[in-house]
């Protein structure tokens, strides 16, 4: 949603101080986002994906996986588009 798009997108690091200063600026008090913090803290699955991007050679964003390739940095929705539709066509990226 929003929160994502403006976190992700905008200028920066997406970092906990970044995404209590998104999370504030869309209407959300900070005493609820730490109150959500403290219930369901995210680090085991943060650091799985972590070790699954090293494992796969991704080291930055964005990165994408099609098929059996691997994507790396902002080649545009027209590239990726193709590259699925290969993939629904033929079984790999480029047919």
């Amino acid at each position: 949603g929003a929160f994502h798009r403006e976190l992700l997108g905008g200028e920066g690091h997406a970092n906990e101080e970044r995404a209590i200063e998104v999370a504030k600026s869309l209407g959300v008090s900070e005493e609820a986002i730490r109150t959500q913090m403290k219930k369901a803290s995210n680090e085991a699955s943060v650091q799985d994906t972590f070790r699954l991007a090293g494992k796969l050679g991704i080291s930055g964003t964005p990165s994408y996986i099609i098929g059996d390739e691997a994507i790396f940095g902002a080649v545009g929705a027209d590239m990726l588009t193709e590259k699925v539709a290969n993939v629904a066509q033929c079984g790999k990226t480029t047919c």
